[in-house]
Formats: structure tokens, sequence, C-alpha cells
């Protein structure tokens, strides 16, 4: 039998209906238009969740923003325009790293036409055909005109920029072919400092109770492996963006070794005395007190997982900093929920100081702010 044993923390087991998440960046209203010719565009920072696509959601432009500069620069925007209908491909990419070079496989694609009366609007774009996403896969669009009708932000100067990549097109007929892997990105010449408003819902299997807060993190599901050796680390997760609020729970999955592939969800609600508050220039992570790591993970190249390794059985304390010296490109089933309120009954003074804010001090030196220790048996 598989038992979990916890010290100090709540476990749950949940039956409850699909949950469908949102991934992508925020759509709203966005002051610019890119303008030029037929370009396709992968969104490397809109890294998506496992699970089933069931529809985009674009904030599109408004057309009577174009400058009349911008016009009289492509003489064929008018005449696109004229057609009373503009076509874009929401597309779903795999990019894979090699050398100096980005290179993509278009995995899916969903040719629209957006009509005129439907400029300077939210729209939402449903996917009735069954579309399995993976983690590994980027939000990406390739506009078949001088106009791509979804608005962005140009985010020049900023150190959170989000850059994008783009190809240029010769003509109508030389699209992305879906399922052909050898679209190459220049790393040095093709970047693109704007934001699309662009996102996707995706349905996965129930983790995650109505009204908890919000989820940030990996899908908790079932993956390839676990570390059934060399665990015995610090783990800290740079692909999950957190914002500010409280932590109300922490989710993982965890699989047993020996007795694959049984395997067990779990999710552990935090209480008052250990609920931290966050920003979203904070980290989740855990840390292995042995070299067994029962949470699943699998290799993702656009995901990075820092480590530091455990020597003479000094681990991590909380409000001291500690330098992560490695990254590996791991991606675990773990998240957290978070929520605007701390929980009923909360009290900061309770946790030692835990609630203080944590600073970052350096890439790779990270200030410990709270600490919740389990205990996982199995038997």
């Amino acid at each position: 039998m598989l038992s979990p044993i916890f010290v100090g923390a709540l476990c749950i087991l949940q039956i409850a209906a699909a949950t469908q998440l949102f991934y992508g960046n925020e759509v709203e209203r966005r002051p610019h238009q890119q303008i030029s010719h037929p370009r396709v565009w992968m969104d490397f920072n809109a890294t998506l969740g496992w699970g089933h696509l069931k529809k985009f959601t674009i904030y599109t432009i408004d057309l009577e923003q174009i400058p009349d500069s911008t016009i009289k620069a492509h003489p064929d925007i008018p005449q696109h325009i004229s057609e009373n209908r503009i076509y874009i491909r929401l597309q779903l990419w795999q990019p894979y790293s090699k050398e100096d070079f980005q290179f993509g496989r278009l995995v899916w694609e969903k040719r629209i036409h957006i009509e005129v009366t439907q400029f300077g609007r939210k729209l939402e774009i449903p996917v009735t055909e069954e579309v399995e996403v993976s983690e590994t896969y980027v939000l990406g669009m390739t506009n078949e005109g001088p106009i791509n009708p979804i608005s962005c932000t140009e985010v020049h100067g900023q150190k959170r920029a989000v850059y994008y990549r783009r190809i240029y097109l010769g003509n109508r007929e030389s699209f992305p072919e879906v399922n052909r892997d050898d679209y190459v990105f220049n790393k040095k010449k093709d970047f693109f400092p704007v934001i699309f408003s662009i996102g996707a819902y995706i349905e996965n299997e129930p983790f995650l109770e109505e009204g908890n807060g919000v989820f940030r993190g990996n899908t908790i599901r079932p993956r390839k492996s676990i570390l059934g050796s060399g665990a015995k680390r610090a783990w800290l997760d740079d692909g999950i963006q957190l914002y500010t609020g409280y932590v109300h729970e922490f989710l993982f999955h965890v699989q047993n070794a020996s007795r694959m592939p049984l395997t067990i969800r779990l999710q552990i609600k935090l209480s008052q005395e250990e609920a931290p508050k966050v920003t979203s220039d904070h980290k989740v992570g855990w840390t292995y007190e042995s070299d067994y790591g029962p949470i699943a993970y699998e290799f993702n190249s656009n995901h990075r997982t820092k480590v530091f390794t455990i020597e003479n059985n000094i681990f991590p304390v909380v409000g001291e900093s500690h330098s992560f010296d490695i990254e590996l490109p791991y991606q675990f089933s773990f998240g957290v929920v978070l929520s605007d309120e701390p929980p009923d009954g909360y009290n900061p003074t309770n946790s030692g100081g835990r609630c203080a804010e944590s600073w970052l001090h350096a890439t790779a030196l990270f200030g410990l702010i709270a600490a919740l220790k389990i205990i996982i048996t199995f038997r």
C-alpha cells in the first residue's frame, strides 16, 4: 500500500471537474501594431501547460489608429483592409536550440479570419478539434498580410522584455508547414522586443478545487522520470512566475520507482502560521534531504531549474542567502496556489519573520524566506 505521511501538513486527494487554465500574455488593448510583410512569430516566454487546447483569446488592433505615414510606407495596406477580413494563423510551436540558432517545429495551427468589425476588441477563438498540448510547446502566430491584427506593446529597455523571433516569407505560398522542424530563427538577429495580446486556455486533469486561488507552476501530472539517486540538493524552479500574494498550498506529483506506475497526486494546505507572502521577484522550490527524489519530472530544453548540492548535511536556512551554481533543463510536477488574501486567522508574527520580503543579490544568489518540512514514505 502506498501511504504518504506528512509532518506539519495535510494531504488531500481530490476528484473534481476538469479545469481550464490560462497560459500566455495578458490579453488587453495595447498601443502598437506590427506592420511589415508576412512574418512568423514564436513567443518563447508563453510556455503552455500539459492538457488539451480549448480556445485562444486575443485583443485586436484598432485600424483607425494606424498612422498615415505607415499606410504610405505600405501601399498594400488599403487593399488588404478593403477585403473586409484579415487572415492570421494561430499556432503551437516546439522550439529547440542548437549553437547560435533556435530551431522550431510547427506542431499545429488554426487559420482564422478577422472581420473589420471585430477590430479593437477582445476575441475568443474556440478550438473544436482534439489538440493535445505539451509543456514543451509555446504560442505563436503567422500574419498572412502586411498587418498583424493582434495588438502589441514594445518593451525596449526593460529587463523583463519578452522577445519574439521572426523570419521573412517571400510570398503567400511560403507559410510554415505543420510537423516540419527545420525552421531557423537566428538568435543574434531575430529578437523582436514586443509582447502580443495572445493567450490560450488548456484543459487538464483536475487538481485544484474551485475557489482555492490561482495556480502558478507546472502541470501536476505523471511524468517520465523521478530522481532515483543524486537528489540531495536544493531545487529552485526558475520558470514559475509568481505574483504578489500569499502562498496557500503547495502541489506536486510523486511517483514510487519500485511500484511504477503507481502514483499519487498530493496537495499540501498551509496553516496560518506557515503561509508566506511573496512577490513577483520570488521563486519557489524544495530541498531533498536524501538522494531519492520522488517528485515527477521530464527533460525540457526550454525550462530551467536551478540547483545546488547539499554537503555535510548543511541545508538551506531561512533568512540566509544561497548560491545556485547549476542549471538543469528539468521540469517538475510542482506548483503553488496563491491568493491576494492571507488564510483565515493569518498572523505574520507567528512565522518567526519568515514572511519578510526576500531579495535577489545576483543571478544565482537567492534569499530563503520560508520553509515547510514534509516527510513522504512509501509502504
